[in-house]
């Protein structure tokens, strides 16, 4: 009888700690419990939907999926000012966006640090601050301006983020050229 306790004992811890640690474990950034690259429109209207105002703002460029949008209340994140859900075609999340009060910088920065591996962190006292962490085929980007009293953390799947910067390179070089042909 001594061995059963043991054993059921050591079940029990087995799978609590699985359990409690299996955000730890997950492939991709998974903020609000929604993990990028997997979680989709559905997912994030019946889990977010009753305890936030979303709303339907438009279609992304890049993906060519709709975005919602959220004030963040009702969901327990200090300082939080904006939300932004970003899908792709077959409506999966390919991003969230995160707007919210500077003040929270440091507090937010060791968070992702303790969650996710950092791959670049720049976070002096004074000046621009910004981030970039990893976790399997997704990032997390945070950016907070020197001049702002906001900062933006946003957490992506690798391919969107790829195809964001590819997009804005071509924008900046048809400017550019634009720029140059009326002189």
């Amino acid at each position: 009888m001594k061995g059963a306790n043991h054993a059921v004992s050591a079940h029990r811890a087995f799978c609590l700690t699985t359990f409690a640690s299996a955000g730890a474990f997950a492939e991709n950034a998974a903020p609000l419990g929604l993990e990028v690259g997997v979680a989709d429109l559905n997912t994030v209207k019946k889990r977010l939907g009753g305890k936030t105002p979303l709303q339907q703002a438009g279609v992304n460029e890049v993906s060519g999926g709709p975005i919602l949008k959220s004030n963040g209340a009702g969901l327990g994140i200090d300082g939080i000012e904006e939300l932004s859900f970003v899908f792709d075609k077959t409506g999966k999340l390919v991003a969230v966006m995160m707007q919210m009060g500077k003040h929270r910088l440091r507090e937010v920065t060791a968070a992702l640090r303790k969650k996710y591996k950092v791959q670049q962190e720049n976070i002096p006292f004074v000046g621009d601050a910004s981030a970039i962490y990893e976790q399997g085929d997704s990032l997390v980007i945070l950016n907070a301006p020197h001049l702002s009293f906001s900062m933006t953390v946003l957490y992506g799947t690798r391919a969107f983020l790829q195809q964001t910067l590819e997009k804005y390179s071509q924008e900046q070089e048809a400017h550019q050229r634009r720029q140059e042909s009326l002189l």
